[in-house]
């Protein structure tokens, strides 16, 4: 029953007879990676110790990525096993989809939902990389061209652009127009808008959108926006801006559904020695100020009065990083050398200031 379990929280297209329930089904939304993290509309997909585990946040179950009974997880005949291993993983509807890199390109696979039924659909030739996003039968990614001399063999310059393919189609079409020793960084999607960074050596930072249905484009953050560094949470893009003529930064939040910019909090000390880390959604907006060498992780509450509460102030180890705010939790990933977890806490008790993150185990 509980392998059956795994197959419903993956909202696959079943009927658990012994429960007499039907499983709920996904939209077309699709998926969206980050690092070591896959966020599904109804929970995330996490890579740990050589196995991909999910987490469903109404039921808050937590287990490897397996409908195979009696599975011991160790072998690639294991999906939970065999999905840690590809090089970026999504999930449209009732298929799996995921990439493969390697010398010649990248190969996109599809698969069923139980781990069946693998096939290749398609290959590019160049690497398909940085933060993908799956979304109606098709991924977008950076891709990145590097170009050789040809009389030395070594890496003159690369390039890199925004691209999408398209899987039943088995084409792909470029986004964003290649940049010579530039680069793009996906931040994520918004309803129809693609949400992205362009660091151009020339031109400097800018944030921009694009409608995914026309192919229409908008500057969100130009360069003279000081921009440093930004987060998409939700419907809101976070960001870090430079203070004009002095030492420090602003912490920003753009909420793309109205263009709304508002300044969160204000930092005057050193660039680079303190950076942000946000648990920033509609449920509940917090972040923390992080400073590895004071060894400190100071944690603050945006109130809808516009200040900001001190709720915690912890040493910076051990290391760990918000990654959602769900259905009254906030769900975070512990970077304990050499093994990472994900670990949990209500609402409640976070802004109560507690530190009492409960574990995940399977």
């Amino acid at each position: 029953m509980k392998k059956k379990a795994v197959l419903v929280l993956l909202c696959l297209i079943l009927s658990l007879s012994a429960c007499g329930k039907e499983a709920r089904v996904l939209d077309q939304e699709g998926a969206y990676r980050i690092s070591s993290c896959l966020y599904l509309e109804e929970g995330l997909v996490y890579d740990m110790l050589g196995n991909s585990v999910y987490y469903e946040y109404d039921t808050k179950t937590y287990m490897p990525l397996c409908a195979k009974a009696n599975c011991l997880h160790d072998t690639d005949d294991c999906m939970s096993v065999r999905f840690s291993k590809v090089s970026n993983l999504g999930k449209i509807g009732d298929k799996w989809y995921y990439t493969v890199n390697n010398e010649d390109g990248t190969n996109f696979y599809s698969a069923d939902l139980d781990g069946q039924n693998e096939k290749k659909i398609g290959t590019v030739e160049f690497g398909a990389g940085g933060n993908c996003l799956f979304y109606d039968n098709s991924c977008i990614y950076v891709r990145t061209r590097n170009v050789n001399n040809e009389d030395t063999g070594r890496q003159e310059y690369y390039t890199e652009t925004i691209c999408r393919y398209r899987f039943e189609e088995k084409k792909e079409e470029i986004l964003c127009p290649e940049i010579i020793n530039s680069g793009y960084l996906i931040y994520g999607k918004y309803k129809n808008q693609l949400i992205y960074l362009e660091l151009n050596r020339e031109k400097g930072y800018t944030v921009s959108s694009i409608d995914l249905d026309i192919g229409e484009k908008m500057e969100l953050l130009g360069n003279e926006s000081g921009f440093l560094a930004g987060y998409l949470k939700e419907k809101f893009l976070m960001y870090m801006t430079e203070i004009s003529g002095s030492e420090g930064y602003r912490i920003m939040e753009l909420d793309l559904e109205t263009g709304e910019q508002r300044e969160i909090w204000e930092y005057k000390g050193e660039i680079g020695a303190d950076w942000p880390d946000f648990a920033w959604g509609e449920e509940m907006k917090a972040f923390s100020i992080i400073n590895s060498e004071k060894d400190y992780r100071k944690t603050y509450l945006y109130q809808e009065d516009g200040t900001c509460k001190q709720l915690l102030e912890e040493k910076y180890y051990p290391i760990h990083n918000f990654l959602t705010v769900k259905n009254g939790q906030v769900i975070v990933e512990f970077l304990n050398d050499p093994n990472s977890y994900l670990a949990t806490m209500s609402i409640e008790d976070f802004t109560a200031g507690k530190d009492n993150w409960t574990r995940l185990e399977y």
